[in-house]
């Protein structure tokens, strides 16, 4: 055994003609590292370097978890919101989509089939694309959302519909008084003269206008003319009156003031 310049040791292993490791020490590379417990922080650091000098490359699509920088850190089932273009490595995107239980035992056992799962070897993630949090209570209980499918989901964006019909009520009616007129007279004017084109003359004939004393006149109309008037108005029942439509959201508008960002849950691992 060699040692290389930064004195840690050299070990050549796997097979020697394409410097990559066999299945079997694969799989004791991935049980290592993903147990800090499991040996030395000593040994860890010294395979490490083994393994960044070995010059392994792996694909992306291999690379459980994925997501670029450091780890969190954080322990399993934490909802943390993500304002990068990339998740951390052991944080998941909210997204509701399926993972094998063996994969993210951590996560699993935090979480469980709390928000689904295809079978039973696999469990969901939250979807919370498209979703506010909000406190489990009374109201809300741990893992229940609104059922709707992503795509269907309003977001921000919302209104409530209302349609309501008043009491019945408002039965009124109109009552009109009107007086009678009974038999009347009224007053002929001259007092017993009878005149022509709207004027009197001398009581003696001659040219010009002639005025003429009318016998026996009375100087009043006969009685009569008596009369009454009718009225009738309509009577008005209980009645509703109806009212519907769609409510505005708070300063105008359909939402509240929002900011996009990705939900992630830490894996803990």
């Amino acid at each position: 055994m060699s040692t290389q310049g930064d004195g840690q040791p050299a070990v050549v292993a796997g097979d020697p003609t394409t410097g990559r490791l066999s299945d079997a020490e694969q799989k004791m590379v991935a049980k290592l590292l993903s147990d800090p417990t499991y040996f030395p922080v000593e040994y860890k650091a010294w395979l490490k370097n083994f393994i960044e000098g070995a010059g392994i490359t792996l694909p992306a699509s291999t690379i459980v978890g994925g997501g670029a920088g450091p780890r969190t850190q954080l322990p399993p089932g934490l909802i943390m919101p993500v304002a990068a273009n990339a998740l951390p490595p052991d944080v998941l995107l909210c997204d509701g989509a399926s993972y094998l239980r063996s994969d993210y035992l951590n996560l699993f056992n935090a979480i469980g089939t709390t928000w689904g799962s295809v079978d039973g070897t696999h469990f969901n993630v939250p979807d919370l694309r498209d979703r506010a949090l909000y406190g489990q209570g009374a109201k809300v209980g741990l893992g229940q959302h609104d059922g709707e499918a992503f795509g269907s989901r309003g977001g921000p964006f919302h209104k409530h519909s209302f349609n309501q019909t008043s009491g019945g009520a408002g039965g009124h009616s109109h009552s009109i008084s009107v007086n009678s007129v009974g038999d009347h007279t009224h007053s002929a004017p001259n007092q017993g003269f009878a005149e022509t084109n709207g004027a009197t003359a001398q009581g003696a004939s001659g040219t010009g206008w002639t005025r003429y004393n009318v016998l026996a006149y009375d100087w009043h109309t006969a009685a009569a003319g008596g009369h009454g008037h009718s009225a009738s108005a309509s009577s008005v029942g209980d009645h509703t009156h109806s009212v519907g439509g769609d409510t505005s959201g708070g300063y105008g508008y359909d939402h509240p003031s929002w900011a996009g960002v990705f939900l992630g849950i830490t894996t803990g691992s």
